[in-house]
This record gives C-alpha cells, structure tokens and sequence, in this order.
C-alpha cells in the first residue's frame, strides 16, 4: 500500500510532469516564460536534486515568483531550495530599484487563515474556537520565517486525516499563528450545514486533493468529519489518588511516568478515563498474588489503538489472540466454526491497582458491585463524554435502520447476577443522567431475566436511547464511539445520513408553504405544478399539498441507509474521510484577525467539521585541534549549552531597556562592541560590518520590540544550532590560508537569527501592505507574495525595519560568539577564538548587478540564500578580497558543512548568491514519524558526533535525512562556479534547542 508521502510525491510528478524543465547546461536547469510569467525560473541543481524539488510545491512557488512585477533576469532557485511560503526557501529574485517592489513574502512569510471563532476538533473530543489557542502558545522564532508561535505548555493534539492509513488521526500541534486580515474572506457552505470562512489561500480537502478556497467552485465536494465533540472547559485541581495507596516501588513505578499524584487536571487523566469507559464494557480488572491486569477485549484493529493510549501513559501492554473451534446446535442443524479472538494485557500491579482506585470494578463485572466513579460524575463534560465514548465503543450497538430510512433504537446492555439486580439499575440510571447531560434522551430501560453464570442466574438491563433523528445526531455526533473503528466510521456516515435527509426535508417543506401560498393569490394547480416542479417535489406532491395537509415525507426514490453506508465506505476506502458537496460560496469583506495551525506539512486539520491542509551564520576558528577537544567534547556542550540559551522561548540573560533595544537595533554588533561583548576585527568580519545602515527602531512595532528584547544572545529552536566542528578536507589552499584554517583545527558555526523580532516584522508589513492594497492582495495568486512598490512609502518603511532586523540578528549572534569564547576559555584556558566571516540568509539589499549587458540598481531579495560575491568586491574584507567572499553553508547533524568562496560566476549566473544549507527534504512531523530522538543521538554518539539539545523532539526534526545531501549541493555550487569550495568541516558535538 503506498503511503501518503508515495501518494502525494505521485501528484506533483504529475502535475510537474506538465511543466517543461528545460536543461541549460550541467547543473543548470530553467522553466521558460509561460502564463503570466515575465521571466523565467533558473534553477542551480542536479537530477537527483531536481527530482526532489518535485516533491514539493517549490518550483511552483518559484514561477510565482516570476509573475512580480519588476522582477529581472529570473526567478532563481539555489540547490538547496525547497517550499516555503511565496517564495521557496533557497529563492533568489531581483526587482528594479525604481519601477519594482520590496516584498516581505520574498524575504519572509505569510500565513493561510480561519476566522476566529472555527471549532477546532482536538483528541480528547473536544473543541475550542481556534482563537482560544493562542493563550497556551509563546513567541518564539523557530528558525523558519514562516512560523510565528510555538506551543510551550499546550501538549493538546488535534484530529487531523493521515492519508498514509486512510484514518482519522491525531497531531500535535506544531505552531499557532495570528494576523489580521484586511479584505475578503471566503465562506464555504456546504449542503450538510457546515461553514467555513476562510482566507482565499488556505488549502482545503477534495476529492482532488488540497485546493485554495478561492479556487474551489459549486460542483467539487469537500472533506468533512461529521463527529462535532463538545466544548472545552477548564478541569480543576482535584486530588483524585494520592502515593499513599502505594508501596514504594509503585510509587516510583507511577511518578516516573507522571501518574502520581494523579489529579483531575492530569494530561494523561483524559486518556486513562477513555480507556477506563472500554474496561466497563469489554474488559476486566483483577490481581493475583504478586501481579496486577488490566485486560482488553476486541478487534486487533482497535485493540491497537488501546495499545498505542497506553504507550502514551507510559505503559506497554501486548496483544494476544486465541482461535477455536466451536460447534453450535440450531433448528436447522449443527453449525461448525472457528474464530480469532484477540486480548489485550497490561501487567502491572501498579497500573491495575490505579485503575481500582479511579473506580474501574474488578473481577468479574456481572457479580461485582461499581458504579459511575463520583469523580467523573462532577468532572467536566468533555471527560464524561471521553467516559462514556469508551463504553459505548465496547457495548452500545451500531447505527442501523429497521425500515429503508428509519433508525432503530440505540442500545446499551448489561448484565447483573440476581443479587445485584439493584446496583445494576442504578448504574443503569447513571448513564441516563449522563446521556441528559449532552441532551440526549432515552427511550426505555428494559430488564428481563437471562442465562445462568458460575455466580447463578443473571438479568438483562437495557438502555434504549431515543431514535428520534435529532437526538441521534447529538449522540453520535457529540459522544460517538472511541476504540471501535467500525461503529465510529457508521456513526459518522449515519450523522451525514440523517442530515442529508433533514435538507431534503426542509427543501420539500418549503415547496409545501409555497404552494399554499400560490393557491392563496389564485393560481390553479397547474400553474403552481409549472412554476415548482422539480427533482425532489413532482406534481404528484405539489398536487397532495394543493388540494390537502399531506405529511412531509421523503421522495420515494431516496436512497436507503444500506446503500449510502456503501456508497460512504467507499470515499472511506479511497480517501480516508467522506465528502460533503458545496452549497455555496460567498466572498464578503473580513475586517479582523484570522489564525491558522502548523500539523502537517499540508496544516492538515478539522476546522468546522471540514478538513484543511498549516537567519544568518558565522563561523569562528579556534587555535585548537581535534584531538584537544574530542576528549572533553561532552563537558564543552555541557558549557556552551549553559552559556548560550537555547528552545523555544528561551530568554536572554541580557535584559534590555526599551533605549537599548532601539540602540541595538540601529547598532547591530556594533552594539556589542561597545559593551565589550565583540572584537573590532568580529566586525571586520562580518558582512556589512554587523550593520545594516538605514535601519529605523520606530518602524519596529511594539510588539516585534516585545518579542526581541528577552532574546539577545539566545539561539532559538527550529533548524538554529552551535556546533563544535574540525576541518576535515582542503580544497582551496590560498582561501583556506587566508582564513587560517588548516586539516584537524577546531571551529564554531553559529546557525541563528532575529528571533521574534524579525519574525514579527514580517508579519506586521504584511499585514501593512494587505491594508494598503486590498484589491493587489485579492488578485495575487499567492498572497503571501504581498508587495508595495520599491519608492512607495511603506516600502521605504519597511526596508527599514527589516535592516533593524537584520541588525538584531548581527548583534544575537555577536553576542552568542562573545559566549562561545567564555566557555572555550573556561575549560581550555589558553584557547583563542576568532571570527573568519558573519554572512545574513534572510534579507533584501539595495545592490548594483548587471543585467542584459546594463548595470542596474536593483532590490536583490535572497530567502535562505547567501551573498556570494567575487574577488575584488569592495564589500569584501581586505584579507580575503583577491579570493572572494567567505560563505558558509551548514550541513545536518551528522553530516559535513562547507567553506566557499565567491565567484564572477556568481555575479554572472545568480546575482551574486548561492545556498545557505542543505534544504529540507521532509516535513517536521513526517521527521517525527521516522525518527526518534533518542535512537537520532544514539547513532549519532557511535560516529563520535554528541548532541545536547533542549528537546527530544528537536532532535528528531532535525535528523540528517530530514536534509538533502549537502555534498551534492556544495558541488553543484562549486562545479557551475556561484561558490567554489575551500574547506569540509565535520561536526563533534551540537548544541541545540
């Protein structure tokens, strides 16, 4: 079966497959003028190379990029480039100083919205207003422009589809962002009732895979997820096991697994209480001398997924099957078969005695006294739903119709031995006052005696719930069914079911009013039948409701409930989810903020029922060698991982005053220098000497200066890294003297930017510049490539606050650098660390290129690419003047990062620029699928490579096949000349957040 990385890389060939890629010559490539283009895209890579950049939307986003107005040469796509937001990562443009733009999506980001107030469905069944997530989120830079906010404390998944099982699923979510709109909004209806108001760019599911809302029209249908959850509310702290139940080896058991003290408020309480519902339908509880069981009963399949709960409390638990044969007598004969049965087994005394204090029964439940646990009664409703979702996933019966369209009763059973008869009832009663509580009645509580056990004889109860359609769309649709796959996926087609019914119904209500009110003014019947005869009202039934009150029932040809679970099971076979067809789409002005998730690769989650898809380096040289280090490498990263802050959110040690802010932001590492945190020659090694002249702090807002001012000096999460390196090879021995590296000397790559400060910036002027131009922003065809043009006003104020970015960006990494030499100094005293070049990756400069045989002034706009000037440039420092301009391209963790220089090359081929790094290949969380952090650091450890990063998760995204071989894009940047290579460094140790 292919996965959905094989399925999605199978669709872009496709479409890229259209696209004629027309080869220049080695390692040159280039997408001819077509459509709306008004030069084409250049791209600098290998086969293997280009047929990876297929994989993602990047070469479409290049040939967006082509389509700007005042756009020269071509839209340019470095080795390293993959998707990004507007403009690939690793994309390169420049636009006439006088006659084209500035545009921050070229440098920056943007991001594809809901309005506020779109219900989020999230794991425990329940839903919040994608607004209300922003208080569980704190600014951080991630390393990726495009991300704005990053969960700190919020560790809530939300249910996304994974195409690779053809399942609902659920992910964490990555980044929570925010931006005010200006403009339209779309807002997408469909005939089932569920709404959408979404910006024109954000991606939604179809039977044809993502598409823009503002390209989707009328006759495509929609992906939805009819379960609706309940609203979240907040969950006290209420003690509910304390360690005292304990012995002291269970209490270490427990608290290593965050289990005890166990309070209400617990993350992993709403998982327990799920699994709990399950144990009280088809489970069992119970000890022996020494060990204690918590046992399951089903399907594999949905024993799995009890597996997998379980593994997230900490716990391991296996499955186990037994077949038998059986031989049952009946009036027609004997019937012989055999089946499979499969349990499920967590073994831990601990565990099972947890589960008996919370009120799980143990033995056999049939001869045991329990209840509804007091606890959960007073809890909150969505853990009383997480409760109950479990039990009727056990023991409530399927959706299914006793005539073509009408619903049986829903039933839950029960049974109790004679003795118990009473507690049997009360627990019964129990969940009737549950059920109430979600506004879902029930019909009749039945008992009737049954068969006979080991403890005598036993009776039935029965809960029949109501089969009035409107409250069987609150119990399924706000309950439903957990760990049993075959009944949530029939609940949910029963729930699409029943409204498309309802519509019909309504639709042929409103002809019945109509038709009355045409006999009323005078029209005979076969006036009314000519004006209101249509597919679902025949003249018959305009005929019945002319002349009579006839009751609205459905059209005799609808189809029955057998036929439509078919028709659902297949959209679930092929896709994973069923679809719901458009019943309209309005475009109406949207004046207020809008939000979106990070998930997926693709923001793959369910908003409103309806599914939708969410720097700089330098380089410092030391006077000492590998085998001076290599010893003590562990106890280094131990240092420089105190010294430097590193994760999310992390804070500075400096605390600036709102005057010191500004003063960095128009010093850059000037500023530093003059604390006496930098070197002179730090400056004279740095490109534009630390600072970006023109920046102006007032054109930084409040917010972007509140984000910045606790970040000086600090790494960051994401892609950010310091890592301890030693020279591997040479290949440019005049280039490698001059920055005094030799074979086996220690250096320090400094991979990091202007954290939120930047990031906010961005956000700002795009905002800004969607305000200022409503009408540009609507007609774009990727609005995250949002300009103004170059001699507008809020052009010229923007370059200005992107230098003041740029310039806290120099002073962050100064200040990191300055960091670095304590913690050398510290642990090998007669260390010296000196900088050999400070290059930006994210940044548009006022620059002069030549372009057809003409010098022009232009905006050169590089995103994740690096200057790469030629020998001889007066902006080149004059030790390295005659060889060209130092640039640094950094690998992955495990692998090598490079040392190049500048070429004529460059100036001819690529405006001066080549790759800032390796380039993703992978999503963040497809990395989190295929890798584990602690098994990343363990292959990483037997290559001698150590790592100390602020998160197991970090490590994972940042795996080195999460990147492309950065090998093979140094020698592209080398054999077609827009960097030639001086040197291959190798890593010993990484310090990451």
């Amino acid at each position: 079966m292919k996965d959905k990385y094989q399925v999605q890389d199978e669709e872009r060939k496709k479409m890229y497959g259209q696209i004629k890629i027309k080869k220049i010559q080695e390692y040159v490539y280039e997408v001819e003028k077509q459509g709306n283009m008004k030069v084409p895209v250049r791209i600098f890579a290998s086969e293997k190379i280009l047929e990876k950049l297929k994989e993602d939307k990047s070469l479409e986003q290049g040939m967006n990029v082509a389509t700007l107005p005042g756009i020269l040469g071509a839209s340019l796509m470095m080795p390293d480039a993959h998707q990004g937001y507007g403009c690939p990562v690793g994309g390169v443009a420049a636009f006439d100083a006088e006659n084209g733009l500035i545009s921050p999506g070229v440098i920056g980001f943007d991001i594809n919205c809901l309005s506020g107030n779109s219900k989020i469905l999230t794991e425990h069944g329940y839903f919040k207003e994608i607004k209300d997530f922003e208080q569980d989120f704190v600014d951080v830079d991630s390393g990726n422009s495009e991300y704005l906010l990053k969960s700190k404390k919020c560790q809530q998944s939300i249910v996304s589809l994974d195409p690779k099982q053809k399942d609902i699923s659920f992910s964490e979510i990555l980044y929570f962002m925010k931006k005010k709109n200006v403009g339209k909004i779309f807002e997408i209806k469909t005939n089932n009732g569920y709404t959408l108001k979404v910006t024109g760019d954000h991606p939604i599911l179809t039977k044809n895979g993502m598409i823009l809302a503002s390209k989707i029209n009328k006759s495509q249908e929609i992906a939805v997820f009819p379960f609706e959850g309940v609203c979240y509310e907040e969950v006290n702290d209420e003690l509910l096991v304390n360690d005292s139940l304990f012995t002291d080896e269970e209490k270490r058991f427990l608290k290593d697994r965050d289990l005890l003290p166990l309070k209400l408020d617990n993350p992993k309480l709403p998982i327990i209480t799920k699994i709990m519902g399950y144990i009280f339908g088809d489970g069992t509880l119970y000890f022996s001398e020494r060990h204690g069981f918590v046992n399951a009963y089903g399907t594999l399949e949905d024993l799995e997924e009890i597996k997998k709960d379980f593994e997230k409390l900490g716990l391991s638990a296996s499955i186990s099957s037994r077949t038998r044969d059986h031989s049952v007598e009946n009036q027609y004969g004997v019937s012989n078969f055999r089946t499979t049965n499969y349990e499920l087994h967590c073994s831990s005394k601990a565990v099972a005695k947890l589960f008996k204090i919370l009120g799980t029964p143990e033995g056999t439940k049939t001869n045991s006294e329990y209840e509804v646990p007091e606890w959960l009664m007073r809890s909150p409703l969505w853990i009383k739903r997480l409760f109950l979702s479990g039990l009727f996933g056990a023991e409530l019966s399927s959706p299914r119709t006793h005539t073509k369209t009408g619903f049986d009763c829903p039933i839950l059973s029960m049974n109790k031995n004679t003795s118990l008869i009473k507690n049997g009832r009360d627990f019964c009663i129990q969940i009737i006052k549950l059920l109430e509580e979600f506004e879902v009645k029930t019909y009749k509580l039945l008992e009737r005696d049954d068969c006979k056990n080991r403890f005598g004889n036993t009776s039935r109860f029965k809960i029949q719930i109501s089969s009035e359609e409107n409250n069987l769309l609150r119990l399924w649709s706000k309950i439903g069914y957990s760990y049993n796959k075959k009944r949530s996926n029939l609940s949910n087609i029963a729930i699409s079911y029943i409204l498309t019914k309802k519509k019909l119904t309504e639709k042929r209500e409103k002809i019945a009013l109509k038709v009355k009110e045409y006999k009323k003014i005078g029209l005979n019947l076969k006036e009314v039948q000519n004006i209101l005869y249509c597919d679902y009202a025949n003249k018959r039934f305009i005929e019945r409701h002319y002349y009579e009150n006839a009751k609205q029932r459905l059209t005799l040809n609808f189809i029955s409930f057998k036929d439509y679970v078919e028709e659902k099971n297949k959209e679930l076979t092929q896709y994973g989810v069923i679809f719901d067809k458009i019943e309209s789409i309005d475009k109406n002005a949207f004046n207020d903020y809008v939000y979106d998730f990070t998930v997926e690769d693709t923001h793959n989650f369910i908003a409103n029922n309806i599914i939708v898809s969410n720097c700089g380096v330098r380089l410092l040289r030391t006077n000492l060698m590998k085998e001076d280090v290599e010893p003590k490498i562990k106890e280094l990263l131990e240092l420089l991982f105190k010294k430097v802050p590193s994760g999310v959110g992390e804070g500075s040690k400096i605390k600036l005053t709102k005057q010191e802010l500004d003063e960095v932001l128009t010093l850059g590492a000037k500023w530093a220098l003059e604390k006496g945190l930098a070197l002179e020659e730090d400056l004279e090694y740095s490109e534009e000497n630390g600072t970006m002249p023109g920046a102006d702090p007032k054109e930084v807002s409040n917010k972007a200066k509140e984000r910045g001012k606790d970040q000086l000096g600090t790494l960051g999460a994401g892609n950010h890294f310091l890592e301890v390196q030693y020279v591997d090879e040479i290949y440019h021995e005049d280039a490698a003297e001059a920055m005094k590296l030799k074979k086996g000397q220690i250096v320090v790559m400094i991979h990091c930017g202007s954290r939120g400060l930047g990031h906010q910036v961005c956000s700002d002027f795009i905002r800004i510049m969607e305000e200022e131009n409503p009408k540009l922003a609507d007609s774009l065809i990727d609005r995250n490539l949002i300009y103004a043009p170059a001699e507008s006003e809020v052009s010229k104020r923007y370059f200005k606050a992107m230098c003041a970015a740029a310039n806290f960006a120099w002073c962050n990494r100064q200040i990191i650098a300055h960091n670095v030499r304590e913690g050398f100094k510290e642990l090998f005293p007669k260390s010296k660390v000196e900088q050999i070049y400070d290059i930006a990756h994210n940044i548009a400069k006022l620059e002069e290129h030549k372009v057809d045989g003409e010098m022009k002034k232009v905006y050169l706009h590089r995103k994740g690419a690096t200057r790469a000037f030629p020998p001889g440039s007066s902006v080149i420092p004059k030790k390295y003047r005659k060889l060209g301009q130092p640039i640094m391209i950094p690998g992955s963790m495990g692998t090598a990062s490079y040392v190049l220089v500048g070429s004529e090359k460059a100036m001819e081929l690529s405006f001066g620029s080549t790759a800032h790094g390796a380039g993703r290949v992978m999503s963040r969380n497809k990395a989190k699928e295929l890798f584990r952090g602690e098994k990343v650091k363990q292959d990483l450890e037997k290559q001698n490579i150590y790592i100390k990063a602020a998160s197991w998760k970090g490590i994972s995204e940042e795996a080195p096949l999460v990147y492309k071989d950065v090998d093979e894009v140094v020698k592209i940047s080398d054999k077609v000349g827009i960097g030639k290579a001086v040197a291959r460094l190798k890593p010993l140790g990484v310090v990451k957040g």
